[in-house]
Parts: C-alpha cells; sequence; structure tokens
C-alpha cells in the first residue's frame, strides 16, 4: 500500500515548529497589526496634532551645518524610450567602463526623481508638508542619499549627502576614495570600479516614533521602492546600475559618520557606464 506523503508546506511548518525561530520571524509577528495595535495606534496619531510636532515631521530630512554644498541642476529628463522598454531592459551590471564618466545632470536627475521633493500639501495650522516622488509611510520619509563619487563630471571624488531641500550635495570628504570602493567592490563581487555609488540610509525613529515595530518594516519597504526608482532612472539615461547586499555594515556606517542604531546604511547601487560585451 502506497504510504501518503505530507504536502510540502505541511512538511515546513512542522519543521520550523521543532527549531528555534529565526530573528526575522520574530520579529515578523510581533510587527503584526492585531486589533489591538490598530486601535493603539489610532490613539497615538490622534495625540499627534501638535503645531510643532507637525512642522518638525512635515520636514524630514537632514543636513550638516557648516558643509560646503554643490548646486544641482534642476531634473531635465527626456525619455526616447517606452516606459515598459526601460523596465524590461533594465539589467545588473558588475563590469562598468572605467574610461567614461557620467554627467552631473544625470546624477541630478536621478537624486531629484527618485527622492527629491516633487510638491507640497498646506496642512492644518499653516504647516507645509513636502512631498517625494515614492509614497512613504505618514509621509514622513525616513531615508537618507549619501554619495561616493569617482567619475561624475564637474564633482571633485569625495564623499557627498543629498541635501533634499536645497537640492544640493553636502560635500562630506573631498579625499579620492577610489582605492577604498575599489577593495569594498571587489568584496561585493564587481568586476570593475563604478562611476559612483549611492547609499541608502535609515533615520528609524522618524518612522517608528508613530508606527512603533511596524515602522521598521515600513523603513525597509521604501528603501526598496528608492531603489527600484535609482534603477529605473538609471536605465533611462544609459547607465548601468547595480544593488550590492554583502557590504560590511559597520565598515560602511563609519566612511559617512553614522552611528549605525539610529541611523545605519540599508542598501547601496554602483552606477556607471557598461563596459562593452556587458548586459
Amino acid at each position: 500500500m502506497r504510504r501518503r506523503t505530507q504536502p510540502l508546506l505541511q512538511q515546513r511548518q512542522q519543521a520550523l515548529k521543532r527549531r528555534e525561530p529565526f530573528l526575522g520571524s520574530m520579529f515578523h509577528e510581533n510587527s503584526k497589526f492585531t486589533p489591538q495595535a490598530r486601535h493603539e495606534l489610532g490613539r497615538r496619531i490622534s495625540q499627534l496634532q501638535d503645531e510643532g510636532l507637525l512642522r518638525r515631521v512635515s520636514s524630514s530630512y537632514k543636513s550638516h551645518p557648516g558643509c560646503p554644498q554643490v548646486a544641482l541642476p534642476r531634473a531635465a529628463l527626456h525619455l526616447e524610450r517606452e516606459l515598459q522598454e526601460i523596465i524590461v531592459g533594465r539589467r545588473s551590471t558588475r563590469e562598468f567602463d572605467t574610461a567614461q564618466s557620467v554627467t552631473l545632470q544625470e546624477l541630478a536627475n536621478l537624486l531629484q526623481l527618485s527622492y527629491g521633493i516633487t510638491g507640497s500639501l498646506e496642512l492644518d495650522e499653516g504647516v507645509t508638508q513636502y512631498l517625494r516622488a515614492i509614497p512613504s509611510a505618514g509621509a514622513l520619509y525616513p531615508l537618507e542619499l549619501y554619495l561616493v563619487a569617482q567619475r561624475v563630471e564637474g564633482l571633485a571624488p569625495g564623499l557627498y549627502h543629498y541635501r533634499v531641500a536645497q537640492h544640493a550635495l553636502e560635500v562630506l570628504e573631498t579625499a579620492d576614495q577610489a582605492e577604498r570602493m575599489l577593495r569594498m567592490e571587489r568584496e561585493w563581487g564587481m568586476g570593475s570600479p563604478s562611476a559612483f555609488h549611492l547609499v541608502i540610509s535609515g533615520v528609524f525613529e522618524r518612522t517608528m516614533f508613530k508606527y512603533h515595530e511596524r515602522g521598521y518594516r515600513f523603513v525597509l519597504i521604501e528603501a526598496g521602492m528608492l531603489g527600484q526608482n535609482l534603477t529605473l532612472l538609471a536605465e533611462c539615461q544609459g547607465i548601468r546600475s547595480c544593488m550590492a547586499g554583502g557590504w560590511g555594515d559597520d565598515e560602511l556606517n563609519q566612511l559617512f559618520g553614522l552611528d549605525g542604531g539610529a541611523e545605519s546604511t540599508l542598501l547601496t547601487l554602483c552606477f556607471g557606464r557598461a563596459s562593452r560585451g556587458g548586459p
């Protein structure tokens, strides 16, 4: 008589019960929205109508006072391909042409149209809420963008922070990071140096003060949306990209002066012209 085998899903569920749960599974369980959690969220939101608080959260962006700034040109993107063609044609590239650079205009297009200010709303109490190119839980915008420039026309090699309010780059360090980034890229499996990196960080308290554990999920979701925006905006300008997930968190945080707790790197992307013969 043939013995009936258990469905694969049932086997997996039983296997999970027999071992210690992963930290990710524990977090997922504890950040679920239950009826009680929804009630608690509604109560907190009703208490967050103070004018001073509204003004603070309506301007969710970081600045480095005292750092020199590099003004960026306004976005001027001219699509020569249909959106469907851009999406279908997107490919990750690990081999970049080191003889070719990227223009400052192309970089400005990436920054402004991916996470820059795209509009505003007038809220109660005369508060202006600035809006971005992607949805954000509570319009709290917990992400920051950092740049490692290596081959960008009109921009000295170095470290920068995107200052959203002024659509400008704050100069954090102008030392050439090519050697350091080349070593890091090799660790990530890149074949040749990219023209620049964009590093997405999360300032968790911006979202978690309102949504608590659930807010951490929202920060990660937003980072994914921003990464997608960046890769498609690059593709439509003839720039190839690759998301890297194997970076050393502490090393990258240290590079930009992040504490790794209140603010930490979430995703890094490499950009440049594809080498001949590359995808």
